[in-house]
Parts: structure tokens; C-alpha cells; sequence
């Protein structure tokens, strides 16, 4: 239910963290610089791109959720539907991942792996601590 619709999705996300829901965005785009190839695992509904609009960057997203997709590429983001995990990750100035690890469990560690192999500067994974 939570991945039905962009808007349940945020509204749950505004709830379980209020006026901080957009902190750990905000403090991952503030470690990416103009110019950067972004690519974004898990993107859901790609809070990281709104962090991300006062700089001009490649930003890419990728989620399972075709609803999700189809709403980012209406508003002109390069979205890509696919299951994240099975895919091969494109080679991107910066990785990241924000609140999904947990998908790939028992694996995360191999996940990982291969986020930093195909990363040409750093890999940025943001895990909440209380959710």
C-alpha cells in the first residue's frame, strides 16, 4: 500500500520523519558536486533530485516501481523501471542508495561491492537508525 501512489509514499515518509524528511537528502546532495553522473538506487519518488535542483548534474533513477517511474519521467527525470538488485549498475560518478538496503538482505554486502565498483568517485548509502 505504502508503494501505490507518490503521494501515500511521501505522506508516509512526512510522517515518520516531519519537517526532517528531506535532512538526509539535503546532506547527500551536499556531498555531490556540479557536473557529477548520478545514479540513484531505489529512487522511489527521488527526494534526492529535489535536493539536488539548485545543481546542475546527470542525475539518473532507478526503482522497481513502474508507477513511480512514470511519474518521474513526466516530470523530464531520466528514470529507468527495473529490478535494482539484478540489474548491472551504470558507471556514475556517485552512487547512491537512501532507506533500501534492506531490500537486498543477505546479500548487502555483495550489493555494496558492486555499487563501488562502478563508482568513479564514492559511494553514498543513507540508512535511517529509528524508523
Amino acid at each position: 500500500m505504502i508503494y501505490s501512489t507518490p503521494w501515500i509514499y511521501e505522506a508516509v515518509l512526512w510522517f515518520l520523519y516531519g519537517n526532517s524528511m528531506m535532512d538526509r537528502f539535503n546532506a547527500v546532495a551536499d556531498e555531490i558536486d556540479v557536473g557529477d553522473v548520478v545514479v540513484d538506487l531505489c529512487a522511489g519518488t527521488s527526494l534526492l533530485h529535489k535536493a539536488l535542483s539548485n545543481k546542475s548534474v546527470q542525475y539518473q533513477a532507478y526503482d522497481i516501481n513502474p508507477i513511480f517511474v512514470n511519474v518521474l519521467r513526466s516530470q523530464g527525470i531520466d528514470a529507468y523501471c527495473c529490478d535494482v538488485e539484478g540489474m548491472e549498475i551504470p558507471s556514475a560518478d556517485i552512487i547512491t542508495m537512501s532507506s533500501a538496503l534492506y531490500h537486498f538482505h543477505p546479500n548487502c554486502q555483495q550489493f555494496i561491492e558492486r555499487m563501488c565498483m562502478n563508482a568513479r568517485n564514492k559511494v553514498i548509502l543513507v540508512e535511517p537508525v529509528n524508523n
